[in-house]
């Protein structure tokens, strides 16, 4: 028998089975059904059988059916077997049906994540109490109908350590999960799949299916030339947008590729809109929104260029003008970078007063549409809802934006902002054919497996930059998808830039948020592979220092390249990585001559062919100096090149010229020829500038170098500037380059006295300590100094250092001196400065862990040991321990930190420095309790507590109680019931102590803290009212002193009392708070206690699966985070909460 498509048995037929499921998805889609059946393969008579109704379609034949169709199979089985499985056939006005209306309205799940998780049914909103399964509903709802594999689910909830039991939690969170979101009567929309699992929510559903599905039809409407209705349907997608993707979330769904995927289409929707609306005059409307997108997009020049426009198209140029300010500094001091063509050129479109457009749109053709004079045609059931106003949307244009003006042009439509970093090409660029053939060879090389990798390498200043920019910018079109740059640093004064730094610029550039860039090298390396695979994109990596610091920037996709220059040779690129190698050489004889005709022009040249081939050999065809030469005798044009010849080698100041491989003698001379008409009082500034040991000079530090007043020297660098000489690179603050820096330092080693430059050094440390003195006294003044602080140069004396009007002008400056001061602490150390080197150590050591700065602390640490190990005495040797436990507890390693503190106490007492040995048994005791050596810590505290006492220090005193109290809070918890009450009433004594002294002192921060204390200790006698006022009051009082971590422990501890007091409500958004605080801040013993908290109040209203997932998560949190005291205590916690839970 012939297979029809059908099955033989003829099941009968009812009223209503006529097929027209088919019927209607044929006609839609054009087809007669001998074409249906020809596109689907199967025969006619099968067609036709199904239309008529009464047989049942085999499965393969409602593939191929599907496929001819363009829908989902699963979709079109529904439709097929809907009367075989009902007994009747799925009808349109069945509510069954999908095309159904209204009916299913208020029961419809739907799940939004472009902003705050939330999820409701109807009107009504659904609790998703547990943090895993809110991260496991974020990672499907963020890939609406995609499947999640098991293995991705896994990392996204637990990264790198998941625990053993990974897979059966995954299967427990879903099931919980399913039952949460399932509809009375109807199966929940989370599917298993072979492979994972998979959420089934459409447009009508999700907010982020409803935004890819408005950005689609906004493009089309914008391909087909209708302008306005391109630009109102951009609006309504913007404006599915209520915040930050899952907005409040913490773990890695947030660095998901799709969660990258949706935040760069939002940037791109957000400037294909602003184009639109520039073009079509709607000035006001776009500058409102992208205010508040580039609020979130601090660094995206194509958001950033068409704000400006914006701006000066309401008649804001001076807002506008500033916003570029602003971004250049951010770009320069975050990526090392200058602003972009794209960003330039709208600079410059608002200097001109050329408006509109912003910039060329890029993708698409140009519209030929009228703008304004077309609206989209929409079919049935194609109406959008209406947008919601907010920061960040896009509403529909209002005719009040212009008011009597109708649209002045149509706009183009644009497919995607195409990142294109790569700085000016250099003017009168010469020479270069071999090297620019071997590029083309390298570059153009096809390997179908990974990317090009080109290394150029060469001396300083002999032009590898702007060889590597003249092959990018000509090979524009072979990278369609963009072309980003970065300055390394890796070759000049002060430090190197970090390879995140980096990677969060280049994914910046493709709309990725900075929150969704892991801290993490390697993951935000491997997310950065993960945004570049597939595309063809060229990366220039500008000056680089090594090969660790070039591998984690390297693409991975066969269509990428990598150009990366360097003074070294990178071989490990070469034998890993397989990089090919250009050596990039000095010009030739006849290549430096045409560079310097053309600079000071062929006529002039002409006139002096063997003065310019002096010139030319004097400055050993470096460009770098070919081109400073070429500008001296530009601004020159009175005076002959043999003139300039004879100043360069007048005095024999150029002998080392003649030495081969020597690049610096070379730029040393055109150096001098540009200092020689320097005033002598502005050459002895420019000389100790370049002392400084920061990357970047102020006003500040050069009046503290040369002893004059801030205004001259703020005068000075104004001309030095003028010289090209240095450059500000941001309000304030200046950059040598580096060889011009070496040269500078070079001068005053040659030209100042040995006591001169000592005493430059001398103020320069002063200003640093008179500075970060005062920021200390502001933002942390009760942590321990180290005794006879000041006996060093004057640091606080009049006059000196910069004075601060409050805590946040302190903290601005610190944030800006970082570097240098990390440098400062380092030379002085090196110096074998002692006490200011350890002076400044300590001072840095409170704004570290005020900004969580664990980059920096093992640097200040390893100082401090390494110069009070060399020339210091025990006093010092202690402070510096203190450091580095400190160092060492902040990167969560107990048991260094332990060691380092003992050591610390060790060392004070030797000294007979009470103060110091009290702070380190301290120190010490936290770090015992957190390896679970309970009596031992508390012994250490009694011990810091009674010398804290003898030394008279109050703050360390109170700091200490509070400590204690603590401790006897948690030893309560496994007491029993008399010496529990025992445990309580000490620790309520020692608490009411430190109350007090705190609040003597003035220690807000601190005070607070002993407040929390306090309502934790009434809570557990039974006092909740006493203890929720405490609470209250607490958390007022820290969230006014701005300490993070204290703020979690405030929320967690409020939120257990208003759980015990019914209001169940507030008490899980404060648990919400108090997790989401403490994930922000990457505090792993504050998440974990936030955690036990939430799984208390989940037992406490017989809620047992959240409360023993909640309990879950606090175990693997500790367990990461070597917390053992925490980690036995979840434990305890799960294992009670498994033993009490009633069977299902």
């Amino acid at each position: 028998m012939a297979d029809t498509g059908a099955a033989p048995k003829s099941v009968g037929k009812s009223a209503g089975q006529d097929g027209a499921w088919l019927r209607r998805l044929r006609t839609s889609a054009g087809l007669t059904q001998a074409q249906l059946a020809a596109q689907a393969a199967v025969g006619v008579r099968t067609v036709r059988d199904l239309e008529r109704g009464g047989v049942r379609p085999r499965a393969a034949s409602l593939r191929r059916l599907a496929a001819a169709l363009g829908i989902d199979a699963d979709q079109l089985d529904e439709l097929a077997h809907g009367d075989f499985r009902t007994g009747r056939p799925p009808a349109a006005d069945d509510p069954d049906h999908p095309d159904h209306p209204d009916e299913s309205v208020s029961t419809r799940l739907r799940i939004d994540v472009l902003g705050p998780l939330s999820v409701r049914r109807g009107p009504r909103t659904v609790s998703i109490p547990s943090a895993m399964q809110r991260t496991l509903l974020g990672l499907l709802a963020i890939q609406p109908d995609q499947v999640a594999g098991v293995e991705e689910i896994i990392d996204t909830l637990w990264g790198s350590a998941p625990p053993r039991t990974s897979r059966e939690l995954v299967h427990t969170y879903v099931s919980s999960l399913r039952r949460l979101l399932a509809a009375p009567g109807a199966p929940a929309p989370l599917r298993r799949e072979p492979t994972g699992y998979r959420l089934r929510i459409g447009p009508e559903e999700s907010d982020a299916a409803h935004f890819a599905d408005l950005a689609a039809r906004a493009r089309r409407a914008g391909a087909a030339g209708a302008a306005q209705a391109s630009w109102q349907l951009h609006g309504e997608a913007l404006a599915c947008w209520r915040g930050p993707l899952l907005a409040g979330e913490s773990g890695w769904a947030v660095q998901h590729p799709a969660a990258v995927s949706l935040g760069a289409l939002r940037v791109a929707v957000a400037v294909e809109w602003a184009d639109f609306g520039l073009g079509l005059g709607h000035y006001r409307r776009t500058a409102q929104v992208l205010l508040a997108l580039c609020a979130q997009e601090p660094l995206h020049e194509g958001l950033a260029a068409r704000l400006m426009v914006a701006l000066a198209g309401e008649g804001r140029q001076a807002a506008a003008l500033d916003l570029y300010t602003g971004l250049r500094e951010r770009l320069d001091t975050a990526l090392g970078v200058k602003p972009g063509p794209e960003l330039r050129e709208a600079h410059l479109r608002v200097l001109r007063g050329r408006l509109p457009p912003a910039t060329r749109p890029v993708g698409l053709a140009h519209s030929t549409g009228a703008a304004g004079g077309e609206r989209l045609s929409r079919g049935q059931g194609e109406t959008s809802k209406p947008a919601e106003s907010g920061a960040g949307n896009a509403p529909p244009a209002r005719a009040e934006d212009r008011p009597g003006e109708e649209p002045r042009q149509a706009a183009a439509a644009v497919a995607a902002v195409t990142p294109a970093q790569i700085p000016v090409d250099v003017a009168g660029f010469v020479g270069r054919e071999a090297e620019l053939r071997a590029l083309d060879a390298l570059l153009a090389a096809n390997d179908d497996h990974a990317s090009r990798i080109v290394v150029m390498t060469g001396m300083g200043g002999v032009g590898k930059t702007a060889l590597a920019v003249r092959w990018a910018r000509a090979a524009r079109d072979r990278f369609p998808d963009g072309q980003l740059y970065a300055d390394l640093r890796g070759h000049g004064v002060g430090t190197p830039v970090q390879p995140v730094e980096v990677i969060a610029g280049f994914l910046g550039a493709f709309g990725v948020a900075a929150a969704q860039v892991p801290g993490d090298e390697d993951q935000a390396s491997a997310l950065l592979r993960s945004v570049l695979d597939r595309r063809r994109v060229l990366i220039l990596l500008d000056n680089a220092a090594d090969v660790e610091q070039v591998r984690p920037l390297l693409p991975a996709s066969a269509g990428c390249a990598a150009i990366v220059t360097s003074r070294r040779r990178l071989g490990g690129l070469v034998a890993r990585d397989g990089a090919a190698v250009v050596d990039v050489r000095p010009l030739s004889a006849a290549e430096s001559a045409d560079l310097l005709a053309r600079a000071i022009g062929p006529a002039r040249a002409q006139a002096e062919t063997e003065a310019v081939a002096q010139i030319a050999d004097l400055c050993a065809h470096l460009p770098l100096a070919l081109r400073i030469t070429a500008a001296n005798l530009a601004t020159r044009p009175a005076h002959s090149v043999a003139d300039h010849v004879t100043r360069l080698t007048a005095d024999g100041r150029l002998d080392a010229l003649a030495v081969e491989g020597d690049p610096h003698t070379a730029v040393r001379a055109t150096f001098e020829l540009s200092c020689a008409a320097l005033h002598p009082g502005d050459l002895h500034v420019f000389r100790l500038a370049g002392l400084a040991p920061g990357p970047d000079v102020t006003a500040g530090q050069v009046a503290a170098l040369a002893d004059v007043p801030i205004a001259a020297a703020r005068a000075v660098l104004g001309r030095l500037e003028d010289r090209n000489l240095l450059f500000e690179y941001t309000s304030g603050r200046f950059k040598f380059h580096d060889l011009v820096r070496l040269y500078a330092f070079e001068l005053a080693e040659g030209a100042e006295s040995a006591r001169s430059l000592d005493d430059a050094r001398d103020r320069l440390t002063a200003y640093y300590l008179a500075g970060t003195s005062r920021a200390a006294r502001l933002l942390y003044p009760h942590i321990l100094q180290l005794p006879g602080y000041g006996s060093g140069p004057d640091s606080d004396r009049d006059g000196v250092g910069p004075v601060f009007k409050d805590g946040r002008a302190a903290l601005a400056w610190l944030d800006a001196e970082r570097p240098g001061l990390v440098a400062a602490t380092v030379q002085l150390a090196d110096a074998g400065a002692v006490l200011p080197a350890l002076e400044l150590a300590d001072r840095l050591t409170g704004y570290l862990h005020l900004r969580g700065d664990r980059a920096h602390w093992p640097t200040i640490a390893r100082v401090s040991l390494q110069v009070a190990s060399q020339h210091g005495g025990d006093t010092q040797l202690a402070m510096a321990w203190l450091h580095c436990g400190m160092a060492t507890r902040a990167a969560a390693d107990q048991e260094s930190s332990a060691g380092h503190f003992t050591r610390s106490a060790e060392a004070a007492h030797r000294a007979g420095w009470v103060a110091g040995e009290a702070v380190a048994l301290n120190n010490l005791a936290t770090a015992l309790w957190a390896r679970g050596h309970k009596t031992e810590a508390v012994n250490r505290l009694g011990e810091a507590l009674a010398l804290h006492r003898l030394s008279g220090r109050t703050a360390g005193e109170a700091v200490t109680l509070a400590n204690l109290g603590s401790a006897h809070i948690e030893l309560a918890r496994d007491a029993d019931r008399e010496l529990r009450r025992t445990q309580l009433d000490q620790a309520l004594g020692l608490i009411n102590q430190s109350w007090e002294l705190h609040r003597r002192i003035g220690d807000r921060r601190n005070e607070a803290e002993a407040m929390r204390l306090l309502a934790l200790v009434h809570r557990e006698l039974g006092d909740d009212a006493r203890a929720l006022d405490l609470a209250h009051a607490a958390l007022r009082m820290v969230a006014e002193a701005g300490d993070l971590l204290y703020e979690s422990s405030a929320h967690s501890t409020l939120a257990t009392l208003l759980a015990r007091t019914g209001e169940t409500s507030r008490a899980f958004e404060e648990h919400e708070r108090a997790l989401a605080i403490a994930r922000s801040a990457n505090a792993p013993r504050e998440t974990a206690e936030a955690l036990m908290d939430m799984a208390e109040t989940h037992a406490l209203l017989a809620q047992y699966d959240e409360a023993v997932l909640a309990a879950g998560d606090a175990q693997a949190v500790t367990a990461r985070a070597d917390l053992v005291a925490l980690r036995r205590r979840a434990d305890r916690l799960r294992e009670r909460l498994t033993g009490t839970e009633p069977e299902p």
